[in-house]
């Protein structure tokens, strides 16, 4: 679409008003702050970190536990597991009844990579609430749960 093709109806500042362009533009922000201190602090990706901190908190668990709790699909978490063991910081967990499945768990090294980085970025979520109120971050957390409850109620990806 060129620039004689725009809709002269559509402004550049209504974006700001599209709830989408406005949760995209501050998750990329997130993201790249989260991804600077996990690589100085972890020597992690966020990706990566997101799989290690799921398995730091829910312990031992299949790959499509690791999908279901990140919501990564299975190649993400495929990717991630495998990066993640090059590292030295996961390994297979003990054997489950249904030989298909591998579980998945923390080394020791990778233990210590998230309690590391824990502290960091618990420190970021403090900075990152700072000034609001515990109802103003109630009603931010209710207002994100419900644009997600919509997801599943629209026809639009």
């Amino acid at each position: 679409m060129g620039t004689s093709d725009h809709d002269p109806s559509f402004r550049i500042d209504q974006l700001q008003s599209l709830v989408t362009y406005r949760l995209s533009r501050l998750q990329a922000r997130l993201n790249t702050q989260a991804q600077k201190l996990l690589e100085e602090h972890a020597g992690l990706s966020l990706s990566e970190w997101r799989v290690a901190v799921v398995l730091r908190e829910a312990g031992e668990m299949s790959s499509a536990d690791l999908v279901r709790l990140t919501q990564y699909d299975k190649a993400q978490i495929s990717r991630n597991v495998g990066k993640l063991r090059n590292k030295g910081l996961v390994m297979d967990g003990g054997a489950t009844q249904d030989q298909r499945v591998t579980r998945i768990k923390l080394t020791q090294s990778g233990i210590a990579a998230i309690d590391k980085a824990l502290p960091v970025m618990r420190e970021r979520q403090g900075k990152l609430m700072a000034g609001l109120t515990a109802a103003e971050q109630q009603a931010l957390f209710d207002t994100l749960e419900k644009i997600n409850d919509n997801i599943d109620r629209t026809d639009t990806p």
